[in-house]
């Protein structure tokens, strides 16, 4: 009986002992400060250990659901924290909402305390272009699919386009509109004033409607948002 008791906890010993070798070999090629060469080294003595204790299955089954039940683990609580960073982002979201809202009743840009301040700023990057009539868009600034340019369409006699079998989609050139959208008033050079304002009175320009930027008809380029940096 003693022999058989002794036996036991020889081998339990044993496998501490291998899975601790297992162990302090994985937790090794972790190390981020492995040079390529040791990465090897290491990857070497764990193939080596593996093809030599193969066969014991419970030592290596025992880590790899250590290693399962820990990446489980991991994952349950990157979810719980991603949870908690949404939240604690909405809370963030929402107060500057309100900010830029009693801000923006209040006329002011900036707002200055004791230790820092909140700054009301437009959205950088382009201005969201909205087509919201196509029909209306210019023949210059509109492609046919099957690349057939305005003019080419124009040289097709109308019997011939109204042929059912005779199917091309007009499709408006964003960027071209955009960029249509983004010159001068050819009228009031930019200014939003018209010409045509006399003993220094200031009317607004009926070309571009006071914006100082050209006209596109179908399109229009939005109103660009506004944030709240917090300083």
């Amino acid at each position: 009986m003693m022999n058989s008791s002794s036996e036991l906890t020889s081998q339990n010993i044993s496998l501490f002992q291998l899975e601790s070798e297992l162990r302090e070999l994985m937790d090794f090629r972790d190390s981020e400060e492995l040079t390529p060469e040791e990465r090897q080294a290491v990857d070497t003595q764990i193939a080596a250990y593996v093809a030599k204790e193969i066969t014991k299955v419970d030592n290596l089954r025992a880590y790899m659901r250590h290693c399962q039940i820990m990446s489980e683990g991991a994952k349950a609580e990157a979810e719980l924290q991603a949870k908690r960073a949404n939240s604690w982002k909405n809370r963030l979201d929402y107060l500057k909402g309100c900010c830029l809202d009693a801000m923006n009743l209040m006329g002011k840009k900036k707002l200055e305390g004791r230790t820092g301040y909140l700054l009301a700023k437009a959205n950088g990057g382009k201005q969201a272009l909205t087509i919201y009539d196509a029909t209306l868009i210019p023949e210059s600034l509109i492609v046919y699919r099957g690349f057939m340019r305005p003019e080419a369409m124009a040289a097709i006699p109308d019997k011939i386009k109204d042929r059912e079998d005779f199917i091309f989609d007009r499709e408006p050139l964003t960027e071209a509109i955009r960029a249509a959208l983004e010159k001068p008033c050819r009228l009031c050079g930019a200014s939003g004033v018209s010409p045509c304002a006399h003993d220094g009175g200031e009317i607004r320009c009926e070309e571009c409607h006071g914006t100082g930027r050209a006209i596109v008809p179908g399109a229009r380029l939005e109103i660009r948002g506004q944030h709240i940096e917090v300083k």
